[in-house]
């Protein structure tokens, strides 16, 4: 599963301060939610994975926090350096 909430935080893009502390909450349920799951099928366990922006922007997330229900965490910097 991969979650991709742009920028979270970020006011310049819709984001609110809150925002950080939502998206930890919801990466954190899915993670409850992916191991109930693989324990009552007894199936492997889905992968949690976030698609995090580079830069400036990654000040939205708390990486501690963030990090820790995730298995992976892929950053969006295909346009670090400027537009194609």
């Amino acid at each position: 599963v991969d979650i991709d909430w742009e920028y979270p935080a970020d006011p310049t893009r819709g984001g609110r301060s809150i925002d950080t502390n939502n998206f930890t909450a919801l990466l954190n349920e899915f993670r409850t939610a992916i191991d109930a799951e693989a324990k009552s099928t007894g199936k492997a366990a889905l992968t949690l994975t976030i698609a995090a922006p580079a830069g400036v922007a990654l000040r939205g997330l708390d990486l501690t926090k963030v990090s820790q229900p995730l298995d992976w965490i892929n950053l969006m910097c295909y346009d670090f350096y400027g537009a194609w």
